[in-house]
């Protein structure tokens, strides 16, 4: 768990780095793009939060695993921008929220990040006040998405499901019990 976590944070701060002219995708010639819409829910979470607010500044995909920049690497593309904050505790079970909708290729996406600004997310008490966050970074940061089977694009319409885990992603501080760390559990589904 712990190497899968330093893993995760040492890849968001390269991707935040490198982030920073992510692509448009418009269709491939030939090809007729398939209208794909963006949703996200979250698993419910055990924690006395009444509020779990993420600010979602865009989703980017790649349809490859190497997005470095380097010869062969595939850029990535913005799909939806949606730069709202969403309560991740209004999207349990199951119910979604638009992050918006976009026209892409028929493809196979097998990388997928969330970008998040911590500056403008939080998390609420059910009795009203803050709860402290221990984010990593400040400003923007570049989640990656668990992509265990690559997302299918195809037909007249696709949908990318973003599973945002709470109970996992925001765990009690060891050295503070009445704050949390922020460890990114989510994943994408096909649907």
């Amino acid at each position: 768990m712990k190497r899968s976590t330093l893993v995760a944070r040492t890849a968001a701060a390269l991707l935040a780095a490198w982030s920073c002219n992510a692509a448009r995708n418009p269709a491939a010639p030939g090809t007729t793009p398939v209208a794909t819409d963006v949703r996200l829910m979250d698993a419910p979470s055990a924690a006395a939060l009444g509020s779990v607010n993420v600010y979602i500044d865009h989703v980017d995909a790649s349809v490859t695993t190497d997005t470095t920049g380097g010869p062969g690497a595939q850029p990535w593309i913005t799909l939806v921008a949606p730069h709202q904050r969403y309560d991740l505790l209004k999207l349990q079970g199951g119910t979604t929220a638009l992050l918006g909708t976009t026209q892409l290729s028929p493809s196979e996406y097998r990388e997928i990040r969330v970008v998040l600004n911590t500056d403008s997310s939080g998390l609420v008490r059910t009795d009203g006040t803050p709860a402290p966050v221990s984010w990593g970074y400040a400003g923007q940061i570049s989640v990656h998405v668990l992509v265990e089977t690559p997302v299918q694009i195809s037909g007249p319409t696709a949908h990318i499901l973003l599973d945002f885990n709470v109970a996992n992603s925001f765990v009690p501080d060891p050295r503070d019990p009445s704050a949390f760390i922020f460890l990114p559990w989510i994943r994408a589904l096909s649907s």
